[in-house]
C-alpha cells in the first residue's frame, strides 16, 4: 500500500503564513502530531485528517491523499 507524502502539510502550512503551534490550536490536532506528519513520520487516523481538513490550507492536500488513494 502506497503511503501518502504528508511533507505537502509543510509547504501548506508555510504558504498561509501559519506555525505548527497555529495550526494545532485551530485543529486540535497536537503539535508533535503535525510534526510527525510533515516529517512523514507517522501515519494519520481518520480523525486527524478531518480535523486538519477543517482547515482550509490543509484541505488542499487532503484531497490530493484521497485522489492518490484511487
Amino acid at each position: 500500500m502506497e503511503q501518502f507524502d504528508f511533507t505537502i502539510l509543510r509547504e501548506l502550512r508555510k504558504r498561509a503564513g501559519l506555525s505548527i503551534g497555529e495550526v494545532s490550536a485551530e485543529s486540535g490536532v497536537s503539535a508533535a502530531v503535525i510534526s510527525k506528519l510533515e516529517r512523514n513520520r507517522t501515519r494519520a487516523e481518520l480523525d486527524t485528517l478531518y480535523r486538519l481538513a477543517r482547515q482550509s490550507h490543509m484541505a488542499e492536500a487532503l484531497i490530493a491523499a484521497a485522489e492518490a488513494g484511487k
